[in-house]
């Protein structure tokens, strides 16, 4: 008896590809982000920093886990399974997201504090163009001052990356 074919498949955990890969795509993340904010290419009147930062971002988001799993697939011998698939993507986004929430508090804290001013003024100026009133933009405005905060938006990012890489 040998132990190769297709009936013998050694357990090879995902984890050390999810983490190169996670590392690329946090970086990826980072060095996108950096060179549109020193561009000037973010938009913070619009939700998400405008269209060429979304499409980037999730491009980022969605290509780094399919590149791990083909990874983990040609490291099984070509085969993989659903369970190994959904892991190893999964492990990868969750690695990104970590990086770059962490990133991300770094930069509004300390490089570049005043994108949380600019974030706020242009939610203001979107409430107003859709008419609300002064008394309701201010009651907005303090509901804001809890969640505008880098420490919670890095939080919210780590959350909803979770959810988002299952």
């Amino acid at each position: 008896l040998t132990n190769s074919g297709p009936e013998f498949q050694p357990e090879v955990k995902p984890n050390s590809i999810a983490v190169r890969y996670g590392l690329y795509g946090g970086l990826a993340s980072i060095l996108v982000g950096l060179l549109l904010y020193v561009l000037d290419l973010t938009d913070y009147s619009k939700t998400g920093g405008g269209t060429l930062t979304a499409v980037l971002s999730y491009s980022i988001i969605i290509v780094t886990p399919i590149f791990a799993i083909l990874a983990y697939r040609n490291i099984l011998g070509g085969l993989i399974n659903f369970k190994q698939a959904f892991l190893c993507g999964f492990f990868t986004t969750l690695v990104m997201i970590v990086i770059s929430s962490l990133w991300s508090y770094i930069f509004m804290s300390f490089i570049a504090p005043d994108i949380m001013d600019a974030i706020a003024q242009a939610q203001v100026t979107a409430m107003e163009d859709r008419g609300l009133s002064e008394e309701q933009i201010e009651q907005a405005q303090s509901m804001m001052g809890t969640f505008m905060k880098p420490g919670f938006m890095a939080l919210s990012a780590l959350f909803f990356g979770a959810i988002l890489g299952a």
